[in-house]
């Protein structure tokens, strides 16, 4: 319990009153400010984006980019197409990341960039422990695939 004002004449209790609704309304104000301020400092949480290997994939920005820039080159290519649209192309398994940067230098977007495989149309024959790998989109023919049998992979051009 606060002070008893009793005894301030009821003017200077008014002005009071009044000092302690402007005190607190600029201390909400403050608080609001810095809360806003921190949220637009840091960088949105970086999300995984999918892309398989050998494809690509679309990006949309939520402003415009004026560089992007990719964690290892060798897992993924990245290419700004415009200032809001980026080309992800998996090269091969593994992951990374991606940022994109605005003209200020501020991250726009961040995201971790996970290659994989693309199992559509694919049947894997196993005989054993050898594996061979085939693409059936309408007729199936050989393909090379990671852990599929060496010697498999060197009889069909792998």
């Amino acid at each position: 319990m606060g002070p008893r004002l009793d005894f301030l004449h009821p003017r200077a209790r008014e002005r009071r009153n009044a000092n302690l609704k402007d005190a607190d309304m600029a201390l909400r104000a403050l608080i609001t400010v810095i809360a806003l301020a921190a949220m637009a400092v840091a960088p949105a949480a970086a999300q995984t984006f999918r892309v398989p290997a050998d494809h690509a994939a679309l990006i949309r920005l939520p402003g415009e980019a004026a560089a992007i820039v990719v964690g290892n080159p060798a897992i993924a290519d990245a290419n700004l197409y415009d200032a809001r649209t980026i080309f992800i192309t998996g090269k091969r398994f593994g992951r990374t990341n991606l940022i994109a940067l605005n003209a200020e230098g501020r991250v726009l977007y961040t995201a971790d960039l996970a290659v994989g495989g693309n199992d559509r149309g694919v049947v894997q024959v196993f005989r054993n422990t050898a594996r061979a790998s085939y693409v059936c989109a309408p007729d199936c023919q050989a393909i090379p695939v990671l852990a599929d049998d060496e010697a498999w992979n060197s009889l069909n051009g792998g």
